[in-house]
């Protein structure tokens, strides 16, 4: 049979031409490729690619990294982005390479940076990406690079603090706050023994796992609205040097995304629950909502947050509410809510101290306190009648409005 089909293309010059010239294509296509398959070879085992996606820490640290290159003053293709805030609390603004394909040398390496972007699979925010291919095997010169960009995204941050928040299944940064030199005015130490529990709790962590505990801390802060529960926040997570997760449970977030966010959750930081009576599923266990609807978060998925098996190890969770009566007990119990602080009209020794700091010259913080009984108003109304009536004389003289 292979005789007779040698026989044939010998016999058949049609069918010998077509031959030779499909063997021929073959060889072309082959040797065509050659060139990619080497390079591609070449890629694999000499160069190191490196990926930064903006669900993580990292994202940030290149990009400002890049503020510092030689190449970012070269670059023409360039992006506006923010900075680390000015010493005046004014937000800075930075330029960094751009989306796009970017060639420069590092070290005396060549790098290519490809910096994409899309839309997420919900439509919901850009999902970005920074892919960097440096030509060298040299994982020293790699590690050198994310710690210098770690170094220096630390060290714009040391006067400040970062507030990350939700977005879909992850946690983007928000803004950045400059440290007070002023904490909130509360009652004699009551600001004092927050912080103190919080530092006992990450002295604590070898207790929590020699008796098989689960190492989070959960703090409530309750009750009357207007009485600095969110600024006691912002002040713990600054003495503790700390960065704050904001999470609203009333926004659209169902249980997975929930879940997934908590997974990344950013690192050195405490999470916020800010006025937690407005989830629904705090308050009914059905979890529905105001019109009787499901609602895709449900407070089984916040419970094995707070403690469970999906606790992350070592988080520290502060939860304020006006309404501490509408909360499902499940929630505010010991092991979920550790510590309850309950935040109270001011007294009159917190309106003296409040009216010392706005006219710290002034002896007449006494008369400030006098007009005023325990309880009676909130520290908002005080701060707001201290700031529209800037002199002493109509601090004291004018009457104060709710």
């Amino acid at each position: 049979m292979f005789e007779a089909a040698l026989d044939f293309l010998k016999n058949n010059q049609f069918a010998s031409g077509g031959l030779m010239v499909g063997i021929m294509a073959a060889v072309l296509a082959y040797v065509r490729n050659l060139p990619h398959y080497f390079w591609t070879l070449y890629l694999r085992n000499f160069t190191i690619n490196l990926t930064f996606t903006n669900s993580e820490t990292t994202f940030e640290w290149i990009r400002l990294w890049f503020t510092t290159h030689a190449y970012n003053k070269s670059c023409t293709n360039l992006l506006y982005i923010r900075g680390a805030d000015s010493e005046d609390g004014e937000r800075k603004g930075v330029l960094v390479p751009s989306y796009g394909r970017h060639y420069f040398w590092h070290e005396y390496r060549l790098v290519i940076l490809d910096y994409t972007y899309a839309e997420r699979h919900t439509g919901y925010g850009l999902q970005e990406m920074i892919n960097m291919r440096i030509f060298s095997t040299n994982r020293k010169l790699i590690d050198n690079l994310v710690e210098n960009a770690r170094k220096y995204y630390v060290s714009g941050q040391t006067d400040s603090t970062k507030i990350f928040t939700l977005r879909y299944d992850d946690f983007s940064l928000l803004t950045t706050r400059k440290i007070r030199p002023n904490g909130p005015i509360l009652p004699e130490n009551k600001f004092e023994e927050v912080v103190a529990d919080i530092e006992r709790f990450y002295d604590s962590e070898q207790v929590y796992l020699d008796r098989g505990i689960n190492y989070k801390r959960g703090v409530l802060l309750y009750g009357a609205a207007g009485n600095g529960k969110g600024s006691t926040i912002l002040a713990v997570a600054q003495k503790l040097k700390k960065d704050i997760v904001l999470v609203n449970l009333a926004g659209a977030i169902s249980d997975n995304q929930l879940t997934h966010a908590f997974s990344n959750l950013p690192p050195n930081c405490i999470v916020a629950f800010e006025e937690i009576d407005t989830f629904a599923g705090a308050q009914e266990r059905e979890g529905k909502d105001d019109d009787g609807n499901p609602v895709k978060l449900t407070l089984g998925c916040v419970l094995n947050l707070l403690d469970g098996l999906i606790t992350r190890h070592g988080m520290v969770v502060f939860a304020t509410t006006n309404h501490i009566e509408k909360l499902d007990k499940a929630l505010i119990r010991p092991g979920r809510m550790d510590l309850k602080v309950e935040f109270k009209n001011a007294t009159k020794d917190q309106a003296a101290r409040l009216f010392q700091r706005f006219h710290p010259d002034s002896d007449r913080a006494a008369e400030f306190a006098a007009k005023v009984s325990d309880f009676q108003y909130s520290m908002a109304t005080l701060e707001s009648h201290l700031i529209t009536n800037p002199t002493v004389e109509e601090v004291l003289e004018r009457p104060i409005h709710v």
